[in-house]
């Protein structure tokens, strides 16, 4: 049944379900055919986030490289990359004969009404894209510039809306796609957002990378030192040793000369790698911009450093373990690394300038130093070749002292490697990025998906609308049919009532009508009830019945203007008595005038009754009306007791039916329910049911000789039928 009830509902508003299904399919259409058209143009690059890290030694796990990749990720969409792009992208429209895009009349005017020149605008673009420096609005030239870009559709809100850059699954590449209404436009976007990425990447991970470089290169020089010693000690024992096998102290010398030689080949490597070093120094200074003016904390940070050099080398010869100087090289190290931090923010361009000023200082040292030891590995190389030459030989025992040069060489070039590896990480930020595929222009737009649009509109309002129709109804706390009045009340209705039409017509012309029995409507549907209704008070010779209520407007007047024309009609004489002195409803409709006023307080007889009576347009219908009050009229009960009395002799009133005003706001209709046979109570289908009502009913069993039940009116037609 409750499920029937909501098709019903939803039947009944069938024609604004479907209207607003069409209008928003409707909508759908016209968007997605008149959407201006889109290419679309995709770029794949690999990152190289997913090996391992030789610089720092590290093996990352899942969780680690998703983080790096959230990172890359929102780097690539980051003002300050998203902000270049674009700038080089207007720079283009102001300066090539074919821009990505044409301007309509009212955006040139909008352009024109900048006042900027596009000469200066181009010139202030190109100074920004160097800088790698955003556009700022206390600027008025470059404010200008900035709603230049919105007015372009080049803004950062804009540009990313149509900008997709994404992971693919546990993989190593992202991929990057772009819509516009050009497809060169979206080719050139994909394929130069990569290397603006890695511009502005680089320039974060050199800031970062310094500390990291210093610390290691701190580390090497100290292992090399340990390195020369033991090599040297190492060295003298092999010479030290006397024997006198011949053979033997020659193979102790040329063992001498291969370890020459072995460590000449390094440093000529360390010598031309420092070398190949410089160049790429001496070629990043000659590119980077003149130096700004200003000073900074720079002395500082070199009178840090050199406490720290101090304080490590006084730890070194105290064995390295004193907790004191220690913990004074850490304080300094926090001090220099926010003295660094500090110059970073305030001058990131200087401060590259310097860090790559110092390291080309540190590499032509490194050169001048390996040129001298090259010398004088060759020199001992000969000396030694000279003695293996002249010696019979001589048996060294140097396994011990081999043993800790070999582990002193291991420790050696395990941390060289390090520091090389930080140096390439510092150079490409630590990304091997790689664009692995081109974006192309596309050769047929975007297709605008008009069915699927269109489809979808329809489908998502018909179940949306359909939705808010069935909470509506499920919230909606109106008793509607008869199975809900029978679960809130406990019991099942006696009548059920349609809802008919009163609005056009009156109650007596619309019950006048000829019914089409054919056809079942409200009419016809409410006539059936009002004879069960007759039926049962025939059955149970009911005389006299009171119709009450809880609240105004449930239908008693209209119940029982039809009970009572229903038993006219069935032979039978009637006597309808008002007693709703609030509204006198039921006087008005039988066109009754105020008989019940003049007999409160008096002896009624049958002479005074029959004077008081008003018989009705409906043969066989007589009407005691009352004035509309808002007093309670003094001895009602009683006046209406006497009259139930006298009519129930008199062989001229067959049956009295009785109105009282509603219960909710006039309890004193209690009083009339004694002196009546039956008791009815009428509910109106679309009101609630709630406690007060159901106890006001309880009251009324109480109070009446014999309760005939519930009349259940204004029942909508289509929950009849069901």
């Amino acid at each position: 049944m409750d499920l029937i009830f909501f098709y019903q509902a939803l039947a009944k508003r069938k024609w604004l379900v479907l209207l607003l299904t069409i209008l928003a399919a409707a909508i759908g259409f016209s968007y997605a055919f008149l959407k201006k058209k889109s290419y679309l143009s995709s770029a794949q690059y690999s990152t190289g986030l997913t090996m391992q890290s030789k610089a720092l030694q590290e093996d990352f796990n899942v969780f680690e490289i998703d983080v790096k990749f959230n990172n890359v990720l929102e780097t690539f969409k980051s003002p300050n990359v998203i902000g270049m792009m674009t700038y080089r992208i207007l720079q283009h429209d102001l300066t090539a004969d074919k821009p990505f895009k044409v301007l309509t009349e009212k955006e040139k005017a909008e352009v024109g009404a900048l006042g900027i020149a596009k000469e200066k605008a181009v010139q202030i673009l190109k100074n920004k894209i160097d800088s790698v420096r955003l556009l700022s609005t206390a600027n008025a030239d470059e404010n200008k510039l900035i709603e230049m870009l919105e007015i372009y559709g080049y803004d950062y809100e804009s540009f990313v809306s149509t900008l997709s850059i994404n992971r693919l699954a546990r993989t190593d590449y992202i991929d990057i796609i772009y819509r516009s209404e050009n497809p060169i436009l979206s080719a050139t976007v994909v394929n130069a957002i990569g290397p603006e990425f890695m511009r502005f990447y680089n320039s974060l991970s050199n800031v970062r990378s310094n500390e990291s470089m210093e610390s290691i290169n701190r580390q090497l020089q100290q292992k090399a030192k340990e390195f020369d010693s033991t090599f040297s000690k190492l060295q003298s024992t092999k010479v030290g040793l006397g024997t006198a096998d011949i053979s033997a102290a020659v193979s102790a010398a040329l063992s001498i000369v291969q370890d020459y030689e072995t460590k000449l080949a390094d440093e000529k490597g360390n010598y031309n790698r420092n070398m190949a070093q410089l160049q790429s120094v001496t070629g990043q200074l000659q590119r980077m911009p003149p130096p700004v003016s200003g000073g900074g904390n720079n002395s500082e940070i070199v009178a840090i450093r050199k406490q720290i050099s101090t304080l490590e080398a006084e730890n070194n010869a105290k064995g390295g373990n004193d907790q004191a100087l220690l913990q004074r090289i850490k304080k300094l190290q926090q001090d220099l690394i926010e003295k660094g931090r500090s110059n970073n923010v305030e001058r990131p361009d200087e401060d590259l300038r310097k860090t790559l000023q110092q390291r080309k200082y540190e590499l032509e040292a490194d050169i001048a130093s390996a040129k001298g030891n090259i010398a004088e590995y060759e020199s001992m190389i000969r000396k030694y070749q000279a003695q293996a030459s002249s010696l019979a030989g001589k048996d060294v025992d140097v396994s011990r002292e081999q043993a800790k040069a070999d582990i002193a060489s291991k420790e050696f070039a395990d941390l060289k490697q390090r520091f090389e590896a930080v140096q390439g990480y510092k150079q490409d930020g630590g990304l091997n990025f790689r664009q692995t595929l081109m974006g192309q222009p596309a050769l047929k737009p975007e297709s605008s998906r008009t069915i699927l649009t269109t489809g979808l509109a329809g489908i998502v309002t018909f179940f949306l609308i359909s939705f808010i129709i069935l909470l509506s109804a499920f919230f909606d706390n109106s008793i509607k049919s008869p199975s809900q009045f029978a679960k809130v009340a406990g019991f099942k209705p006696l009548v059920n009532l349609s809802l008919i039409p009163l609005k056009k017509q009156s109650l007596m012309a619309l019950l006048d009508e000829p019914v089409n029995e054919k056809k079942a409507t409200e009419k016809v549907l409410f006539i059936n009830g009002i004879q069960q209704l007759r039926i049962e008070l025939q059955s149970q010779k009911v005389h006299s019945l009171v119709m009450a209520s809880y609240e105004r407007g449930e239908g008693k007047t209209v119940a029982i203007v039809a009970l009572a024309k229903s038993m006219a009609q069935a032979g039978k004489k009637v006597l309808v008595i008002d007693g709703n002195y609030v509204s006198a409803s039921l006087t008005e409709q039988l066109s009754g005038t105020d008989g019940l006023s003049p007999l409160l307080g008096t002896t009624v007889s049958t002479a005074t009754l029959k004077k008081h009576i008003t018989d009705s347009a409906v043969p066989g219908i007589s009407i005691l009306g009352i004035a509309a009050s808002a007093a309670t009229p003094v001895g009602l009960a009683d006046t209406i007791a006497q009259i139930l009395e006298v009519a129930k002799s008199n062989p001229d009133f067959d049956c009295v039916l009785i109105e009282v005003a509603a219960l909710k706001y006039h309890v004193d209709g209690l009083e009339v329910l004694a002196s009546s046979e039956a008791v009815a109570t009428i509910h109106a289908a679309n009101n609630v049911l709630n406690i007060a009502a159901i106890e006001s009913m309880q009251r009324v069993q109480q109070y009446g000789k014999n309760y005939l039940g519930a009349v259940l009116n204004k029942v909508e037609m289509d929950v009849l039928e069901m």
